[in-house]
């Protein structure tokens, strides 16, 4: 799901703020309680569609269609995920900073402990804690912006794009983290089973 959540605004960034080499229509979906449920970007040239990317939110997958989708995997896949890099490094930290703090909450969660400050020995969980406050400020804004339908002020939607550029940043490492962790206990399971043989 963390890497979803990276890819789902990342995506967004690059087709609502890049200039691309084709028209993008971006689509939202909406249920009937107001909660976005679906994104989509409808690429054309001219009358021709090139591709549309669904991005079906209440299941954290994708769907890539059309006559060209080898454009989506040759051009734009390689792109969208710098996003969620670029932004990480504006705001002055490294994707390893961010995998260390999340690998030290992790342990911490894996031995019974509790507390976030265990992990002040690598000397980010003032960030984290930071990046805590900026997910939950972040999704009250957006709830907020879904029922009122726009902002408080030019000022406010300025802050929460820089929050959610150090949210994904933040997800984009929990993914990483995820990965490598999973690719741990696969090995680890190969070890027992080769011992137990």
């Amino acid at each position: 799901m963390g890497m979803y959540e990276l890819f789902k605004t990342s995506a967004d960034e690059y087709y609502g703020c890049r200039q691309l080499k084709y028209k993008c229509q971006h689509i939202p979906v909406h249920a009937k309680n107001v909660f976005l449920i679906e994104t989509k970007y409808k690429l054309s040239l001219g009358r021709q569609g090139v591709y549309t990317i669904a991005l079906y939110h209440t299941k954290s997958s994708c769907l890539v269609n059309g006559k060209r989708r080898n454009v989506f995997i040759r051009d734009d896949l390689p792109e969208i995920p710098k996003f969620g890099e670029q932004n990480l490094i504006k705001h002055g930290t490294t994707v390893d900073e961010v995998n260390t703090t999340i690998q030290c909450l992790i342990s911490s969660y894996s031995s019974g402990i509790a507390d976030v400050q265990d992990c002040s020995a690598i000397g980010r969980s003032e960030e984290l804690s930071a990046l805590n406050s900026i997910v939950e400020n972040v999704l009250k804004s957006r709830h907020d912006k879904n029922l009122n339908g726009k902002s408080e002020t030019s000022t406010d939607f300025d802050h929460m794009q820089s929050m959610e550029t150090k949210i994904d940043a933040l997800v984009k490492s929990i993914s990483e983290i995820r990965e490598e962790l999973q690719n741990h206990i696969q090995a680890t399971t190969l070890r027992v089973v080769e011992i137990k043989d």
